[in-house]
């Protein structure tokens, strides 16, 4: 994980801190307080200050409490959970915006995708519409229109469900838009999502990694397969 280095550097300074912190306990019963040179030439000096038993006890007790919010903040460092990711893919189309949208546009329709075999929904593309996508290879994948926009060319849905040996992801949305460019139009794909393994330490296959490599292959798939549907010769 990123942090990880971090945190065991992190752990050898405490581990060292805190040894040296008890030493002190143990054998110590005054305070050294070193003072910089004064003067040009002279080392710096030391001051030794002989503690008292309540003196030497509050001491003790400070120490303790640095040691334990080091640590406590060590800890949290480590137990932090999955945090949100994100993939935007644009692909460059040859054709006019109008036509994009109206390939994929409709959300009860997901025949320019390859992944998808077959599609069962309903309501239409207004907000709250229902599909389930079956998927080839096995797996289906539950999801809800939020947002439509047909002037902007723009739609925004959310996954309800899915299991992560389909897609490992989890709390997934996304975003699809057509948008017009000199050259056609540009559609942009973009997801956010967390990994399908909610707690510390995922098995690889359900990491942010994986999540992420899964959904740009599934965004590439889509958007490829539609340029080139676009750009076949006309018969």
């Amino acid at each position: 994980m990123g942090f990880q280095p971090g945190l065991q550097s992190t752990h050898g300074i405490l581990a060292e801190f805190s040894t040296t912190l008890h030493t002190r306990h143990a054998t110590c019963v005054g305070l050294v307080v070193i003072t910089p040179a004064k003067r040009k030439g002279y080392g710096p000096t030391a001051t030794v200050t002989t503690l008292d038993q309540p003196r030497r006890f509050a001491v003790t007790r400070m120490s303790t409490l640095i040691i334990s919010i080091l640590l406590a903040w060590s800890a949290m460092l480590q137990a932090h959970g999955p945090t949100r990711q994100k993939v935007v893919v644009e692909m460059q189309i040859p054709a006019s915006p109008d036509e994009v949208w109206q390939r994929i546009g409709n959300f009860q329709d997901m025949s320019w995708h390859p992944a998808v075999e077959s599609l069962e929904g309903s309501g239409g593309s207004l907000a709250g519409a229902t599909r389930t996508l079956t998927v080839k290879g096995g797996g289906v994948i539950d999801e809800t229109l939020e947002k439509y926009d047909a002037d902007k060319r723009s739609l925004f849905y959310r996954i309800v469900k899915v299991d992560v040996g389909v897609l490992p992801v989890t709390n997934y949305s996304s975003w699809l838009t057509v948008n017009p460019t000199t050259e056609g139009s540009m559609v942009i794909w973009k997801g956010a999502f967390y990994r399908g393994y909610p707690n510390n330490d995922p098995p690889p296959e359900l990491n942010d990694q994986a999540a992420i490599e899964a959904v740009t292959g599934l965004y590439h798939a889509g958007l490829d397969n539609l340029k080139a549907s676009f750009s076949k010769p006309a018969q």
